[in-house]
Order: structure tokens, then C-alpha cells, then sequence
């Protein structure tokens, strides 16, 4: 976002699709548009996208730009990315998870082939590597939900309990992510150093175990990396080894992700099977990823066929950005909806049910 991420032109490389009409309206105009509408905003990852001033500079997006001034474009755009959500954040709680792009400052390494140059996080300086500025930039409730800094922490709202986990380092059982040390992309399996050391599925299941369901009947989980994609290439197959078992075991409602830039809603899953019950009171997790409210590259595309578990998707073809909405009607009722940035119509709909004794009066968006 701002006048240098997301705009009505782009370099080299970029399809026409994913370039934004004069006057259209972005993610941000409609998150304000609509700022009454909701109680929070849950950002699970990829904030500002600050490390692509580097493939921005290759494609002759931010010409003239110097590997030694690098540091200072990254810098305004993360600023400007901030000041563009301020109408926003003054008024509602930001929430945010760790995504590879807070990582580093070069996009996990980005190949000049004009020049035949590969970069990688050592031409970063010093605070922009190793997730430092979203460590320092924003306060998670970690403290108070024994999580780790902005990275895993839970909260309640109404009657719904919500989880953000960390799906770009330390995994859990010896898994570590990609961008432990702010390295490149690609999970680099068991760590044998680590292996004894799963502090956050150690977190995760002390947390979900003390969840009074007579209170928050509803739990939602959010992480940066989906388990589940039609777009097989960006799912995280040992983020689902380590969670997916403790979202089973103690009967998560719903997963979001994000991560691939595209939007796919789908079927409750348990180990890769469709839950035969699909909304109606499955006694599995619902999957669903939105990564499409935009960024400098725009929107990717839907690998074809989708996956069977696939339910509705949106790619570039669609050439539409958008956001998601969660709305509780009670503790047998959620609908979430894909909200179109550019005119607020609503592009899908659905809703999960839950066979749960509640109080029906207690509603909660």
C-alpha cells in the first residue's frame, strides 16, 4: 500500500489484472468505509510487504533506488503503510501474527535476471532482519496469555476465543520455519538441537485445554501459512504435523490463514478427508484462506483443478481485492463473508453450524 506499494501503475512483470482502476477503491478504503461494521482487525501476517522495495526497484516500479538506500525505502514504506491504516487502528484494536514478509528485508532473497544477481538478508542492515521491527513495533497480549511476544498469544472477545500462532519459526516437536533467522523460503524439517523444545505446541494445547467453552463456545485460530490449499506449493505440511492434531483434539471451529495471495473458502478437514458433514455440525476444523487484499505483486492464481476439499475460490482472473468477515450470531451460528474492496458487496457467503446448547441472546460480532 501507499505511494509506493499498491497503485494504479506497477513495473515490469506485473499483470494487468492485479493493477488497481483510477479511482477504484483498495482494502484499506474499505476496511475504513466499513469501520463501524466490525469490532477488531486480525492481520495474520505479510503487514506491509516493506521488503519489496528491492524487487520494486528491479522491475523499475522505484527506479534509481541503491542497495545502500535500500534501507530508508523499506522504511517508508513500512511508515506509510501505517499512516495509510491509522484512520483505522485509532479507532479498532489491530491484532497481527508473524508472515515471512516481516522477516527480512529483501522478500527471503530476489533475483535481479536482468544482471544475473541473487541478493539475499545480508545486504540487510542491522534492525531489519530477524523480525525485529514487528517484534518492536506492536504489543500482542502475549503476557497475559502466556504466549511469546507478537508471535503466539490468544484473546477473548464475546463469545468467541482466538488464537494466533507462529507458522514461521519455532514449529514445535524439532520443526522449525522458514525465516527462524530471517533465512530464505522453505521449511528445513527436525532440527535434532531443538527437537525437545516445543514451546509453542507446549502453549497451544495448555491454552486450548483451559478454554471454558461454557463462555467462548466459539475458537478460531489464525497462522500465516495455510495446511490446507488448492495451491499445494504454499501450504505448510509441518505446521499441520505439529497444530492439526490439537485443533482435532480439542475441536477448533475455524482456521485462517493467508500467505497465498488469493481467496479460497474451504470444506472442514481432518487429515486431508472432507468431513462428511461439510457445515452442518462437522466435528472438524473449516479451512478457509484470504490472501487477497493486496500488495504489490497483486493476486496469484488458483492452481486448476482445485483441490476436492476446494468450496469457492477468487484469484487474479476475478481481479478483485478483499477482506474477511466474521459475524457470531450465537454459539450455533457463524457466517463469514468475503467482502469486495472495491464496491463492499459481499462475493461469498457462508455459514457454520455448531449443534451447542446457548444463550441466544448473547451476540457478538
Amino acid at each position: 500500500m501507499g505511494s509506493k506499494g499498491l497503485t494504479t501503475s506497477a513495473g515490469t512483470g506485473v499483470a494487468s489484472t492485479n493493477i488497481l482502476q483510477p479511482g477504484e477503491k483498495n482494502t484499506i478504503d474499505s476496511l475504513e468505509a466499513n469501520i463501524d461494521n466490525f469490532d477488531f482487525l486480525w492481520h495474520a501476517g505479510d503487514i506491509a510487504y516493506a521488503d519489496y522495495w528491492l524487487k520494486e526497484e528491479i522491475h523499475g516500479f522505484l527506479p534509481n533506488t541503491t542497495i545502500q538506500g535500500g534501507a530508508a525505502v523499506y522504511e517508508s514504506i513500512l511508515n506509510e503503510f501505517y499512516d495509510e491504516m491509522m484512520p483505522i487502528t485509532a479507532r479498532k484494536p489491530y491484532m497481527v501474527g508473524p508472515g515471512n514478509h516481516e522477516a527480512n528485508c529483501d522478500n527471503a532473497g530476489t533475483t535481479d535476471k536482468v544482471h544475473n544477481i541473487t541478493y539475499d538478508s545480508s545486504i540487510c542492515m542491522m534492525g531489519q532482519t530477524n523480525f525485529t521491527g514487528f517484534k518492536n513495533h506492536f504489543r500482542m497480549p502475549s503476557d497475559v496469555s502466556g504466549g511469546t511476544g507478537n508471535f503466539w498469544y490468544s484473546f477473548d472477545h464475546g463469545m468467541v476465543h482466538f488464537i494466533q500462532l507462529d507458522t514461521e519459526t519455532d514449529l514445535g516437536h524439532g520443526f522449525i520455519g522458514p525465516d527462524q533467522t530471517g533465512g530464505s523460503e522453505g521449511f528445513t524439517g527436525v532440527d535434532p538441537v531443538n527437537a525437545t523444545m516445543n514451546a509453542q505446541s507446549n502453549w497451544l494445547e495448555a491454552d486450548l485445554a483451559a478454554v471454558d467453552r461454557s463462555k467462548t463456545p466459539w475458537v478460531v485460530v489464525a497462522g500465516h501459512r495455510a495446511f490446507y490449499l488448492s495451491n499445494t506449493g504454499d501450504t505448510c505440511p509441518t505446521c499441520k504435523d505439529v497444530f492439526e492434531p490439537l485443533l482435532l483434539k480439542y475441536n477448533v471451529d475455524l482456521v485462517l490463514s493467508g500467505h497465498s495471495h488469493i481467496y479460497e473458502r474451504l470444506a472442514p478437514i481432518a487429515d486431508g478427508k472432507i468431513d462428511p458433514n461439510e457445515l452442518e455440525n462437522p466435528s472438524s476444523p473449516w479451512y478457509i484462506t484470504n490472501g487477497a487484499a493486496g500488495h504489490y505483486d497483486g493476486l496469484d492464481s488458483l492452481d486448476s483443478p482445485r483441490q476436492p476439499y476446494s468450496r469457492f475460490g477468487l484469484d487474479t482472473s476475478n481481479a478483485t481485492y478483499g477482506w474477511s468477515r466474521l459475524t457470531f450470531h450465537n454459539c450455533t451460528h457463524l457466517t463469514h463473508d468475503f467482502v469486495a474492496s472495491n464496491n463492499d458487496t459481499v462475493l461469498d457467503s457462508a455459514t457454520l453450524f455448531k449443534a451447542r446448547t446457548c444463550d441466544q441472546d448473547r451476540r457478538r460480532h
